[in-house]
């Protein structure tokens, strides 16, 4: 009865520091909670999602395995740890999981990382197969058709990539993605002013995530 008192009110003070976004306090306290009581599963996924915000992956991978021992139907700690084994460069490992996570509901991003797994390992036909099973189920996903274009880009298919994306343009898409695959495209096609005005317009967009992933690139492409 005292555990289950005093980790209460850890997790109530947990809770309200993660809301004021005071991470590092927030994380200091779920791991404490974990420590008393294992089988806090909320806890194991809190700590393990701001172990994933502060790149500390193989806790954070840690944490999501002991979500899924506990709660093997939870779909969203299959992607959380897809993204811990990915982000590690453990791409073998991370397939199968996000596979298993889209076994028991279907996720978007979980599509499209198998996609950029299947990219970076040169197999093509794989990347195309997820990004297109993402599509039947989420036929005007930007991310996916931007992914779609980049393996036609990559097979050098430059027409086909174009159009992919012109659909996704004429439809008012306007994505960090998109321009990255335009801007590869315009090295073969003449589209380099059209690329130029897109990503002005995206590096302009106030949601565009202030992510180094996301600004170096567009950056170093314009």
């Amino acid at each position: 009865m005292k555990k289950n008192i005093l980790t209460h009110s850890k997790k109530k003070q947990a809770l309200a520091l993660l809301q004021e976004n005071r991470l590092a306090e927030a994380r200091t306290l779920f791991a404490e909670i974990c420590r008393l009581d294992p089988l806090d599963v909320e806890c194991w996924f809190r700590l393990g999602t701001i172990n994933l915000e502060f790149n500390l992956l193989q806790e954070a991978e840690y944490c999501f395995r002991r979500v899924v021992e506990q709660r093997p139907k939870l779909d969203i700690a299959y992607y959380n740890l897809g993204r811990a084994l990915e982000m590690q460069g453990r791409y073998s490992e991370a397939v199968p999981v996000y596979e298993k996570q889209l076994q028991i509901a279907p996720n978007v991003e979980a599509f499209y990382n198998l996609g950029v797994i299947y990219t970076q390992q040169g197999r093509y036909e794989e990347a195309l197969a997820a990004y297109r099973r993402g599509l039947e189920i989420y036929p005007d996903n930007p991310r996916l058709g931007a992914g779609e274009a980049e393996i036609y880009d990559r097979q050098g298919d430059y027409e086909k990539s174009y159009a992919r994306l012109q659909t996704l343009l004429d439809a008012g898409h306007e994505t960090a993605e998109i321009a990255i695959v335009m801007a590869s495209l315009s090295r073969h096609l003449d589209c380099r002013t059209q690329t130029i005005e897109l990503m002005e317009r995206v590096l302009a967009r106030p949601d565009l995530p202030r992510s180094r992933d996301v600004l170096v690139p567009l950056h170093f492409e314009l």
